[in-house]
């Protein structure tokens, strides 16, 4: 069975013990369902696309960044599974100059799963025969069709079958291929991606008319990534809703019946909250950067 990536975006301002509960249900649920998790990603918003009462965040995006390693780091030996964090909110925002919307992140993780230059390992530290003979053998497995020139030029193979794209790589010297530098033609996309999973709040998907349906591109945003939707006790999900979606892509997970910790990111920021809330390292490490006036 294909490896699942999961999604988790959040504001992470600050990362509290609810998010950490969240994290918690969504890998104990997918390992119960017999899956296999390759990576859980940790996804900070850079620029949030405000919208009603929202604010912007107190933090800074490298504190956020950070508060969010240190939660990754310990649920990662916690869980048994590989949890890390991504900025690549950021690097989006600065290259769109738009705000961050989900299913711009969405579309990024899912074409770069089916991204053709991902496919060339590295070869640095090979001599010119290792990475010739390491050539071969993925393109066997990749049917590469024809290799032209020799090592020490450039050379161009052929990828057909699921690529349908043309690599152009470099050999430099003694080093072996060091690099990928151009791809051609059109790589296959991550649309219909069967191993990509966006976790996001139940609170989304309630009442007659479900928040879900406000989001930037949500009905293309399935074209990318299954759902795991992250249900809490009093949340009453459409069943109706759910069940359109799952007509655009049937991979719509709800993660319900688990442990539960209510907690309100606005009265930490304003310093009216148990300090229970908040997990050791994270507590720590917002008042040695004296983020929020916490009392």
């Amino acid at each position: 069975m294909r490896s699942l990536t999961v999604l988790f975006g959040l504001t992470a301002d600050p990362v509290h013990k609810g998010h950490e509960q969240a994290i918690i249900n969504g890998v104990e649920f997918l390992l119960e369902q017999g899956l296999t998790i390759n990576q859980f990603i940790l996804v900070p918003v850079y620029q949030p696309n405000l919208i009603g009462n929202k604010k912007s965040p107190v933090a800074g995006f490298k504190q956020r960044v950070e508060m969010c390693e240190l939660v990754a780091k310990r649920l990662s030996k916690k869980l048994g599974c590989l949890i890390v964090v991504s900025q690549i909110e950021k690097q989006l925002a600065k290259t769109t100059g738009e705000k961050n919307y989900s299913y711009t992140t969405i579309k990024y993780f899912a074409d770069e799963q089916n991204n053709v230059n991902n496919w060339i390992p590295a070869f640095a530290g090979m001599t010119e025969a290792e990475g010739m003979n390491k050539i071969e053998e993925e393109a066997r497995a990749r049917d590469v069709t024809k290799f032209e020139g020799e090592a020490g030029a450039r050379d161009v193979t052929e990828f057909e079958g699921e690529a349908g794209a043309r690599v152009v790589t470099e050999f430099e010297g003694e080093t072996g291929v060091e690099r990928v530098t151009e791809s051609v033609g059109v790589p296959k996309t991550g649309k219909k991606n069967k191993s990509l999973l966006f976790m996001v709040s139940a609170d989304h998907f309630s009442g007659r008319w479900p928040k879900f349906r406000q989001w930037y591109k949500w009905n293309e945003l399935l074209d990318y990534t299954g759902l795991l939707i992250n249900h809490r006790p009093g949340q009453k999900i459409n069943q109706a809703f759910i069940e359109k979606l799952k007509n655009i892509n049937p991979k719509i997970l709800v993660v319900e019946k688990r442990k539960s910790i209510s907690v309100s990111s606005t009265q930490i920021r304003a310093g009216k909250f148990d300090l229970t809330a908040l997990s050791t390292d994270v507590l720590n490490y917002i008042q040695e950067n004296n983020i929020y006036q916490l009392n």
